[in-house]
């Protein structure tokens, strides 16, 4: 279980929950980036909508807190109480003023992995359902391709406190099905995914077909590392991960579900919940230099997902290692373009009816032999 924590206060909560509520605890093992502001650092809160941004304490210490505690202490063995030894909990800890965003922070856990056979990314403010680990392996194994299946999606909305989570751990499953581009200007017109919907009232049997990939939450037999390593060199970068993750796992040969009930739910932050971009600026002390580095950066994702205008990067550093974290050749990129309705020259894009209505892709019938009647 792959966590990448930016001054999160739920995030030894998730850690916790995901252990109480799983069938088989003693299998789950964590690799998490905690990314936080310390003690004697002058720590600040996010911006408030008036503009203002307030002092606030040094924040938790997700892990050590978490080992230190009597229920934590038995999943930390192996090198004390603070998660660096032998047991179950891994980690890399940043200050906030090392923070690079969530794809660098994603990138540095990965190096956490050791060889488990799942691999599960999360946000670090989530709550879970009773033996989710059961259910999501369960899930991947009813899919048409489980060697190569990916169950994700947005979760729906929950707090975190203890149990709150229970009510909805059997309701049917939330699916992406639409996309759109952002507006010009610090994101550079990258795709975004909207939000999750429930197109079923009850669970189906099977999970269904999703477009996409959600970076909070995503299940997967963990070969894909093997195919689609994560990319050390898109730090800054917040929008545009998911597209890229999507369509670099679908040319390896991955196809994307989404779970037939759900399994975890996502905790949303309150107003004033710090950013790293916000912590870049008063760094660098150059407002909007979040969206400089960005705007900069982003452009290597536009380039391998086909944006025309992009085709030529500068600096050309941002061109390096491409053979590696670049797309695959089991199938082409246009295809998955076309499958889930985007037009990167065009700008525009089209919700899938497909996915709509829960049925396999057209495209992987007619042209990759899928059944139409999964």
């Amino acid at each position: 279980m792959q966590i990448a924590s930016y001054r999160d206060p739920n995030c030894r909560r998730t850690i916790e929950y995901a252990l109480r509520q799983a069938a088989s605890p003693a299998k789950v093992f964590f690799g998490i980036v905690e990314q936080r502001c310390g003690a004697g650092a002058h720590c600040k809160g996010g911006v408030m909508p008036d503009g203002s941004v307030r002092e606030k304490p040094a924040d938790p210490e997700c892990v050590k807190d978490f080992c230190s505690s009597a229920f934590g202490e038995a999943y930390c063995g192996g090198g004390g109480t603070d998660g660096r030894g032998g047991g179950q909990v891994r980690l890399i800890e940043l200050s906030e003023r090392e923070a690079m965003g969530p794809m660098m922070a994603r990138y540095l856990a990965s190096k956490l992995w050791r060889g488990e056979n799942f691999f599960m990314q999360l946000d670090s403010h989530i709550n879970f359902g009773p033996s989710w680990d059961d259910k999501l392996r369960a899930m991947v194994a009813a899919t048409p391709n489980p060697p190569k299946a990916v169950i994700s999606t947005y979760p729906i909305p929950c707090s975190m406190e203890p149990g709150s989570f229970a009510g909805a751990a059997e309701s049917a499953g939330v699916r992406m099905c639409g996309s759109l581009f952002s507006a010009p200007g610090g994101e550079g017109r990258i795709v975004r995914l909207e939000g999750s919907s429930m197109y079923e009232r009850l669970p189906p049997k099977t999970p269904r077909f999703t477009p996409f990939v959600a970076a909070g939450f995503y299940f997967a037999p963990a070969g894909f590392l093997r195919d689609v390593p994560f990319d050390p060199y898109l730090a800054w970068v917040f929008m545009g991960e998911e597209i890229l993750l999507s369509a670099r796992l679908w040319t390896y040969g991955w196809d994307f579900y989404t779970p037939t009930h759900n399994v975890v739910g996502h905790h949303y932050f309150e107003t004033g919940a710090p950013r790293f971009w916000e912590t870049l600026g008063r760094v660098y002390e150059t407002p909007g230099m979040h969206n400089y580095l960005q705007g900069m950066v982003v452009e290597r994702i536009k380039q391998l997902i086909g944006y025309p205008e992009s085709q030529r990067l500068e600096p050309e550093n941002l061109n390096v290692d491409l053979e590696h974290f670049g797309l695959g050749k089991v199938r082409p990129l246009a295809d998955y373009m076309a499958m889930v309705g985007v037009d990167v020259a065009a700008k525009t894009t089209t919700t899938p009816s497909w996915c709509q209505s829960g049925k396999t892709p057209p495209l992987l019938v007619q042209k990759y032999g899928a059944s139409a009647n999964y």
